[in-house]
């Protein structure tokens, strides 16, 4: 937070976006004694411990010919800062073993491996309601079957 001179008086910590961008901030004398102490906790260990880690899926699933498996995520943007979907996949079975990972929005698509056999994905995501998708509709009749460890990270 800067005063009408460019200087910073505040550090903001929370906000409520449906409340007009309403901003909460600590004093930045508050907030020095964290940026130089090496005794007390950093802002950085503090945001640290703030961190919520959210298993969406983390084990391996199989998807049958024709199908896909769709996980639900939910961002609620006065609760959650800096949301983040990230982790890895892979796939096996039948000719290739190629699958398609992607997670959309309402009316659009915010990432797409396309057909692959493994990817890795880290994305930023807004407030709103998400689908992780894994998606074997394209296999005429093969089934897959899908490691994967995806997580939600944000600061609560």
């Amino acid at each position: 937070m800067f005063n009408k001179y460019g200087e910073v008086i505040g550090i903001t910590v929370a906000q409520i976006t449906a409340a007009q961008n309403l901003n909460f901030a600590v004093p930045i004398n508050w907030a020095k004694g964290y940026l130089h102490s090496s005794d007390l906790i950093t802002l950085r260990e503090l945001a640290q411990q703030n961190t919520v880690e959210q298993e969406i899926v983390g084990s391996t699933i199989s998807v049958p010919a024709h199908q896909r498996r769709a996980f639900t995520i939910v961002v609620d943007g006065n609760r959650m800062a800096d949301p983040e979907l990230d982790g890895t996949f892979s796939s096996s079975g039948g000719l290739g073993g190629q699958i398609r990972v992607y997670v959309a929005a309402t009316n659009n698509v915010v990432y797409d491996s396309g057909r692959t056999t493994n990817g890795t994905i880290r994305v930023p995501l807004g407030a709103g309601i998400y689908q992780l998708v894994i998606d074997n509709t394209e296999s005429a009749m093969f089934p897959r079957s899908v490691t994967a460890d995806f997580k939600l990270h944000y600061v609560k």
